[in-house]
């Protein structure tokens, strides 16, 4: 697995700052990257799929306590390497985020990121 952050116009030195800021946030909430961004991305379909109604037909239940702490942290992470690495910047670029890249062969690498491996549960 792969932690990456694009953002048009950084430099390298300036991405990987980005991505120390992100891994100190998994870090220091002992999340792992895959967990946060697996409950992002379902709380996420959840909201826009069903619109906010917990009682639509085929909506699944709502996350626990846990998921959204996870959800959250990955928020945080990348609001953590946007900031650390657009610090001074005059604008942060539209598209610039944090994601996860589960198959490097597949998806090019380009620029900063880090890798790691996956925890057991």
């Amino acid at each position: 697995m792969h932690l990456r952050l694009e953002i048009d116009g950084a430099k390298d030195q300036e991405l990987q700052r980005g991505l120390q800021a992100a891994a100190a946030v998994f870090e220091g909430a002992d999340i792992s990257p895959e967990i946060a961004a697996y409950c992002c991305a379902a709380r996420d379909a959840q909201d826009d799929i069903y619109g906010f109604d917990l009682d639509a037909p085929g909506c699944p239940p709502a996350l626990s306590r846990d998921e959204n702490r996870a959800a959250d942290t990955w928020i945080a992470a990348h609001e953590a390497a946007v900031s650390a690495c657009c610090a001074g910047w005059a604008k942060v670029p539209f598209g610039a985020g944090l994601s996860l890249i589960r198959n490097p062969p597949a998806v090019p690498l380009r620029g900063a990121y880090i890798e790691y491996e996956i925890q057991g549960p």
